[in-house]
């Protein structure tokens, strides 16, 4: 992403293994979740819009985003973007 303001993306994949939990709506004992990064707008990109809606796509337990902006800003080449994983208690049970 390093040079021009030109069309850039940033994708993320989570995939993870949890113990069943039987009886309980969510079948799973946590969930994960990608947080969205707080340097989007800085950098000129925005989710997806071709993607589902972030609520919905965290009830998995393989979740993948997409961001992207067809002038994003040039950042320099040891520039990154931190990305959060946040872990959550699935507590719903039926």
């Amino acid at each position: 992403m390093s040079g021009k303001a030109q069309p850039h993306g940033l994708s993320a994949t989570l995939a993870w293994f949890t113990l069943p939990k039987p009886g309980a709506v969510a079948y799973r004992v946590v969930r994960m979740k990608i947080v969205e990064p707080g340097q989007l707008s800085a950098a000129g990109v925005k989710a997806c819009h071709t993607q589902p809606d972030p609520k919905q796509a965290h009830k998995g337990t393989v979740v993948h985003r997409r961001w992207g902006g067809e002038k994003a800003a040039a950042i320099a080449g040891d520039g990154f973007f931190e990305l959060d994983v946040q872990r959550e208690v699935d507590d719903l049970v039926v």
